[in-house]
């Protein structure tokens, strides 16, 4: 501080000072030492700007006239009614491309050419296929966006290649009336624990409830009147309104 003459410390000092920390470098490139420095600025960032900081630390690098250019963009998908999941991750993406942008001299919208994106793609890790497939397709939206909007003159999303990656299949599982009904007799129904399982396990068996949606029930979600249950399903958003069987019932009846 005393070098640069600065008196205070803000996140954009913050960030001033890791675009020079990495002087063209990649995340991985980093010493285990630099990675660690590199975390703890990030973390005094966050704390500068939010007064508090999270269990997994975010610091997103969307400054600049590219930065501007990128929020925009993720407002138009948040308006498509994306998933808060999927555009936290077209952030990071964004976040990414624009800070390797940025540690490599290169602050204009105009300045970018196609070539430069595949070096950014090979500066990824070459073992998270599903990273590398993710930002490919998230940046050819994000030129598809601003070529759309006249903003540039070419569409720079036809250069940037499709890669081969295919998502595995999962296998099918799923479990006999034989062996449902042998799990919930497993169940010792005796204590408080045993109760809160076996709740757990009716209204996934009976109602095919996933475990996001079992956490987030709440006594509001129980219409005892019409015998229904109506949430929102945290996965898809949609709301779902099901049968509350005799069964499901009784077994919430029971362990509360």
């Amino acid at each position: 501080m005393e070098k640069s003459r600065l008196k205070f410390i803000s996140s954009a000092v913050c960030k001033d000072f890791l675009l020079e920390f990495y002087k063209g470098r990649t995340h991985g490139e980093l010493t285990e030492k630099e990675k660690l420095i590199e975390k703890s600025v990030s973390v005094l960032s966050e704390y500068i700007e939010t007064g508090s900081v999270q269990r997994k630390c975010k610091v997103r690098y969307l400054d600049g006239s590219v930065g501007v250019l990128m929020k925009d963009f993720l407002a138009y998908k948040q308006s498509r009614r994306l998933r808060e999941m999927t555009l936290d991750k077209i952030e990071s993406h964004m976040s990414n491309f624009n800070f390797w942008l940025s540690t490599n001299g290169i602050f204009s919208i105009h300045d970018i050419r196609h070539h430069y994106i595949i070096t950014f793609i090979k500066s990824l890790d070459p073992h998270k296929k599903a990273l590398i497939h993710d930002t490919l397709m998230d940046l050819r939206g994000f030129f598809k966006f601003l070529y759309e909007k006249g903003i540039i003159p070419t569409n720079i999303a036809t250069f940037i290649p499709k890669d081969n990656y295919q998502k595995q299949a999962k296998l099918p599982a799923y479990y006999t009336e034989e062996e449902i009904e042998k799990l919930l007799k497993s169940v010792d129904r005796g204590n408080i624990v045993g109760k809160r399982d076996y709740a757990i396990l009716v209204l996934a068996a009976y109602l095919g409830l996933r475990a996001s949606d079992i956490a987030r029930l709440r006594f509001e979600n129980l219409h005892w009147d019409q015998n229904t249950i109506i949430l929102r399903q945290y996965k898809t958003g949609k709301n779902i309104s099901l049968p509350l069987l005799p069964v499901v019932g009784n077994a919430l009846l029971d362990y509360i």
